[in-house]
This record gives structure tokens, C-alpha cells and sequence, in this order.
């Protein structure tokens, strides 16, 4: 029991780790936010990722700094080269997103360029070198250490794919986003590096390790309250042995730290008690995160109607316009609750090309493509009312809605609305799709057959 508690133990171990890693990943966000410095933000992560790994990190934030300093005037250039290339890459990422040949072309060469960069900030790291030379020794080394390489393209990939079906960890990015993504790069190319240097006998590192700055007092002070501490818990009962420990550790803790300076009580803490700092952050995020879904959960009556590139021809918005369809549908058989709602939004002018024409509208907004396809997958739309041309277009990508389209330009509903069609799309006819998962199947269907009874009164 003593050593499970100790300041020592395996849990306190690995939080702490976690903690020092986190705090590295808060340091290069911080860095990186004025972008011409993320070079060198991100060169030292690497750097001080590789001295972990080794457990010669030393003191965290000043070992960071240190390299930084070192880094940043000469990481310029390199990583201005760099931005230039994502750039280019990622406009034409978006560009060529309608095209299948072209856009994994690009997708290809983005993996390519994600894996020299890993190599370039590492090589960055442990040597001096000008810029030419660590953008070519990365390409060579890249090439050279194929079977590492792989393994860190796999790791990045695979981290991306989750982060992109998974928009709520977009929240970890600031904490834990750098060291989950160049962590184990950083260790695996960082032993190649050691290897490499090894055999062909080239000088050391680019920095010296930074010795640690726990000082005497404050190490013989802890050993003191250990040995005190466990002394006392053997002589407690059994019955109120888990209490007096503690009630002891916390009392010597106390004693303690009133005899530190304020300097070393601060380091004291965030040496020993890492893990538990760590620990409440981490239930305070999940906290969170636990009652932001509590409150999704609480929309589970709420039906999201969506109606892409179109515009109201008559004077009602779109919270009158969901006033009214919600008061239908519960003529229909929706659920009256507290939480029975229906969200409609016109918000969403999308640029695409079906069958051979560009379909691109003056209002088009390029963030409304992403928008829309990311509450498709994310299950954040139940119904989209959208134009004949749109529908063929998401029929050639798949897995966007399920069941039937519904022609629904005749129903009455459309024409209360006012729905019509811009741009391109005009005169276009209008259906009605579901997409694939979303959260409020249920009303998406009494949605749908609301409309097709309107269709088949038309109709008789």
C-alpha cells in the first residue's frame, strides 16, 4: 500500500509522462500561433520528444525554450518552403475534389509531403544545417528508412482519418494534438538518427541535454517525508490504516512545502504531483464533454431540415417556415415535447459538377460544402431538400442518403415555403432525401410521409 501511494508509483509514473508530453504540445501550439514560428515550435517538440524517450528530458519548459531559441531565426526559410507546399497541395486538394484520378493524385502527394516533413523537423532537431541541405538530407533519409517512413505515413494517416470522422476531438488539438501526432515519429526516426550517427562517427546532437533542476532540498525533503510517512502508517491499525496514511502524507506534505520557497514549492508540485494535476484536467475535460452530450441528447426530438442552393420567394424566414412544418407534423403524429422542434436552414449555397456541368451559383460559399457533408457524416442532418442536378451528384459519391429520393416539387409544402431554386439550379425539381445516419430517423420518416400524403392528395 505504501508504494502504491508514493509519490513514486506507476500510475504517477505514467501520468506524469502524459503531463510533460501535454505541456510540450501546449508550448508548440502557443509557438505555432504566429505561424512563421511553427517551424521551430515544432522542430523542438520533436527534439525534446526524442530526449524523453531517452529520460534525459530535464526541466520541460526550460529545455523547450532552449531549443526554440536556437531554432527559430534558422527554421525560417525551411519552413516557409513547407507552408508553400500544404498550401498549394491543399488548395489543390479542394480544387480537384470533384474529380476522382486527380484529387488521389494530390492525396498522394500530400502523404509524401507529411512524411519528408517528419523527417525534416527531426533532422532539424539534431543537426545544424542550412536549409537546401535538411530539405534534401530529408527526401534521402525519407527514401533510405522506407520501412520507418511507413510505419510514421500509417500512424499520421490513420490519426488524421479519426480526427476527420470525429470533429469533437478537434477540442484535443491545443493539449495533446502535437505530441499524438509526432510523438512516436519522433522516437522512431529519432533512433535512426542515433544510428546513423553512430556509424558514420558525426558529432553529437544538435543541443546538449538539459540536466535537471530538482534541487537537494527539495529531493532529500521528499525522500524525508517518505521514510516519516511510511514509518508512522506501519504502526496504524489495519482498520484505520488507508486513512491515517493519508491523513499523515497530506500533514507532512503541508509541513513541508510552508518550509519551501515559493519557487520551489512550484517545482516540487509539478514534479511529484504531475499525474494528479493531469488526472483533474483530464476528468474536467471529459466532464465536459460528458454534458455536452448529455445535452445532444436531450435533441433527440429535434428534426434538422436542411435545402440546399434556394431561396424563399414569398415573406416567410426560415423560423416561421419551421413554426409551421412543426405544428403539422404534430397534427401527423410527431411527439409534442419539451424538446419537439424542427430546425430549418437555408444556409447552405454549395459549387458542384454533375454530368459534365459546373454548377456554380453566386452565392456559392466553399465552407458550405464541407459544412454540409460534415453534418451528413456526423449525423447532424435528418432531411435536405435538394435540387435534380445535386441529387446525381450525390448519387456518384455513395453512402449519402438512403431509400428513395422523393420528387416533392408539387407538394404543398414546397409551395408554402416559397422553395425555389438559384442560379443554376432554377427551375430545377425539388427532392427530398434522407441521409445516412442521421440522429432523428424517426421524424425523418413522419417528415417524408407528411410529404407524400400532400403528393397523393394532389394528386386524387
Amino acid at each position: 500500500m505504501t508504494k502504491l501511494l508514493s509519490g513514486d508509483n506507476a500510475y504517477n509514473r505514467i501520468m506524469g509522462r502524459l503531463f510533460d508530453l501535454t505541456l510540450i504540445s501546449v508550448l508548440t501550439f502557443l509557438c505555432c500561433l504566429p505561424v512563421v514560428t511553427a517551424g521551430a515550435a515544432l522542430s523542438s517538440a520533436c527534439a525534446m520528444f526524442m530526449k524523453i524517450a531517452e529520460n534525459r528530458e530535464g526541466a520541460i519548459c526550460k529545455g523547450y525554450f532552449r531549443e526554440f531559441r536556437e531554432e527559430w531565426k534558422r527554421s525560417i526559410g525551411g519552413w516557409i518552403v513547407h507552408l508553400m507546399i500544404l498550401f498549394v497541395l491543399g488548395a489543390d486538394l479542394y480544387l480537384t475534389k470533384s474529380y476522382a484520378l486527380q484529387y488521389g493524385v494530390t492525396l498522394a502527394l500530400l502523404v509524401i509531403w507529411a512524411a519528408t516533413f517528419c523527417w525534416y523537423l527531426c533532422l532539424r532537431a539534431r543537426f545544424r544545417e542550412n536549409t537546401v541541405s535538411a530539405l534534401i538530407n530529408a527526401v534521402k533519409f525519407s527514401l533510405v528508412y522506407m520501412p520507418t517512413t511507413l510505419i510514421c505515413v500509417v500512424f499520421v494517416v490513420i490519426l488524421t482519418a479519426l480526427l476527420f470522422h470525429n470533429p469533437m476531438m478537434i477540442g484535443l488539438i491545443p493539449v495533446a494534438g502535437v505530441w499524438m501526432f509526432l510523438y512516436l515519429p519522433s522516437v522512431l526516426i529519432g533512433k535512426k538518427i542515433d544510428a546513423y550517427i553512430a556509424d558514420k562517427g558525426l558529432a553529437p546532437e544538435n543541443s546538449e541535454p538539459v540536466e535537471c533542476e530538482k534541487t537537494e532540498k527539495t529531493t532529500e525533503g521528499n525522500m524525508d517525508v517518505l521514510t516519516e510517512t511510511s514509518a508512522q502508517y506501519r504502526d496504524a491499525s489495519v482498520a484505520e490504516g488507508f486513512r491515517k496514511y493519508l491523513s499523515l502524507r497530506i500533514r507532512s506534505e503541508k509541513e513541508k512545502m510552508n518550509r519551501m520557497q515559493k519557487k520551489e514549492r512550484v517545482q516540487y508540485i509539478t514534479t511529484y504531483y504531475r499525474g494528479v494535476i493531469l488526472s483533474l484536467v483530464l476528468l474536467t475535460i471529459v466532464g465536459v464533454i460528458m454534458i455536452n452530450g448529455a445535452k445532444e441528447e436531450k435533441q433527440h426530438d429535434v428534426l434538422r431540415v436542411v435545402v440546399v442552393n434556394s431561396y424563399h420567394d414569398n415573406a416567410l424566414n426560415n423560423e416561421e417556415i419551421g413554426g409551421l412544418l412543426l405544428n403539422d407534423l404534430i397534427e401527423c403524429g410527431m411527439q409534442q415535447t419539451e424538446h419537439a422542434d424542427v430546425y430549418y436552414d437555408t444556409d447552405y449555397q454549395i459549387a458542384y459538377v454533375a454530368d459534365g456541368k459546373d454548377y456554380i451559383g453566386t452565392a456559392a460559399n466553399d465552407s458550405d460544402y464541407d459544412k454540409f457533408f460534415l453534418n451528413i457524416r456526423s449525423g447532424r442532418i435528418d432531411a435536405a431538400i435538394v435540387p435534380e442536378s445535386f441529387l446525381t451528384y450525390c448519387d456518384a459519391l455513395e453512402d449519402v442518403y438512403g431509400g428513395m429520393a422523393l420528387d416533392i416539387t408539387e407538394s404543398e409544402f414546397v409551395k408554402k415555403a416559397g422553395i425555389a431554386f438559384v442560379g443554376d439550379n432554377a427551375g430545377e425539381k425539388c427532392y427530398l432525401i434522407l441521409p445516412v445516419g442521421g440522429q432523428n430517423e424517426q421524424n425523418a420518416s413522419l417528415f417524408r410521409d407528411y410529404l407524400l400524403q400532400q403528393l397523393e392528395n394532389g394528386r386524387i
